[in-house]
């Protein structure tokens, strides 16, 4: 199968700390009473199961570990990887605590047992995902793809791939897109994202790949669980190709059918495989939903120069940062800014400059959207920042698409994305404070 490439985490220095405001649910008309307690996992983390029994609508499995081995009657083909996997999926859960009183029967069940303790765990996934976890009951926002819904292949070996590091990954269908580990972005650009992958086409912006997203993606080409089968793909709705330093491959995918299985046929072995649904889910993404969604992200340690300009009101940032060495050969950087030519505290700067760094694309441009572009009341927003010794200039020019609460976005001369006004219009707020 294919490893899963270590990724490299880039430490930063005094790197300003997103903080996304999300909007309030929406109210629900169900009984469900959550309380105040934060997320948490359903099942303690030090279980170290040598028991595992599952109950679904379709299997009833039981799984006993001997002699470090992982043996069970129900199953062709036990796999140790395979269910080290699972396992983690069971810990991975997390949900807060509720309650609820549940008149219809679970849809899976599932008891864990070591030496000390016995989990057992009843999983409820209909109009909302709920997890008793012995006898306290969880809401869970998302179950694992092993269990959503549960197929005993996830117990067995996955489909094997090749034995290699994957570079770069080409997902074929009614687009291009392209993963790997290339970008034009300048180093400072680079350095907030962590995953250390990046979306090409079919656009000209360069995104990052969100971290957890990319390792679960990874991840899925050594959990291609799937079984053999006769029949041929009738019309192919994606073809991914998995290319790796030494080694590539590529893989068809059909159209799903009505048992929740999807035929995916393996190019090298020309072979087909029925795979559950929910592995390909993961397969059709939309390119928004998977980047590191942001206008432009400069590190507010590395920038020179910010100028906000909208036709009213014109804001000036500055900053200087100096770096020295003790006699301990210990760095440390210290910061003077300046906001429209007075000194400001670095704390109120930080604070202040959040309101830049979450400015984030909405949806592509439409031909509808630059027929109503206004040029007479847009804001301009010019970065100086210096990069490997290079002072480095972005300019983004917003302009409102009249009738509408968007503003067509302009990066360094590349128009494909819109924004909504509110955040601009909190960043507008924001600075004007800063004068008060």
């Amino acid at each position: 199968m294919f490893k899963r490439i270590n990724l490299k985490i880039i430490l930063l220095f005094s790197l300003v700390v997103l903080t996304a405001c999300q909007d309030s649910s929406e109210e629900s008309d169900t009984e469900t009473v959550t309380s105040e307690e934060s997320v948490q996992f359903v099942m303690p983390q030090s279980i170290m199961p040598s028991e595992i029994s599952i109950v679904s609508d379709e299997d009833t499995i039981e799984l006993l570990r001997e002699n470090a081995r992982w043996y069970s009657e129900e199953l062709d083909h036990t796999d140790e990887t395979a269910i080290a996997y699972f396992i983690e999926d069971l810990r991975g859960i997390k949900g807060k605590r509720i309650e609820k009183k549940i008149e219809t029967s679970e849809n899976l069940s599932i008891t864990i047992a070591d030496e000390q303790e016995t989990i057992d765990l009843l999983v409820w996934n209909e109009e909302e995902i709920v997890v008793q976890a012995n006898d306290v009951m969880f809401q869970v926002e998302q179950l694992p793809e092993s269990i959503s819904p549960f197929n005993k292949l996830f117990l067995e070996p996955a489909v094997e791939l090749g034995q290699d590091t994957i570079s770069e990954l080409v997902f074929r269908g009614e687009e291009e897109v392209t993963l790997n580990q290339t970008t034009n972005m300048t180093m400072v650009e680079t350095l907030p994202f962590i995953s250390g992958w990046y979306l090409h086409g079919p656009y000209d912006t360069d995104f990052s790949v969100e971290f957890n997203w990319m390792g679960q993606m990874l991840d899925s080409f050594s959990r291609l669980h799937g079984k053999e089968a006769e029949q041929n793909i009738e019309s192919v709705t994606k073809t991914i190709e998995v290319r790796g330093s030494e080694s590539n491959e590529t893989l068809e995918i059909g159209e799903p059918d009505n048992e929740g299985y999807t035929l995916v046929k393996v190019m090298s072995q020309n072979q087909h495989y029925l795979v559950p649904s929910q592995i390909i889910d993961a397969y059709q993404f939309e390119f928004l939903d998977i980047a590191d969604n942001f206008v432009a992200l400069i590190p507010l340690d590395a920038v020179e120069r910010v100028e906000l300009d909208n036709g009213t009101d014109r804001f000036i940032l500055e900053a200087d940062h100096e770096v020295s060495l003790n006699e301990e050969g210990e760095v440390s950087t210290n910061h003077a800014f300046y906001f429209n030519n007075e000194p400001i505290e670095e704390n109120v700067m930080r604070r202040a400059y959040q309101y830049l760094a979450r400015l984030s694309y909405y949806d592509e441009v439409s031909p509808e959207d630059k027929e109503k572009r206004s040029e007479s009341e847009s804001t301009t927003i010019k970065y100086h920042y210096l990069n490997e010794g290079e002072t480095v200039e972005k300019i983004i020019n917003l302009y409102p698409i009249e009738g509408t609460d968007k503003y067509i976005v302009e990066n360094d001369g590349v128009i494909e994305f819109t924004m909504t006004n509110d955040r601009v219009y909190d960043l507008i707020e924001a600075f004007s404070d800063l004068n008060n």
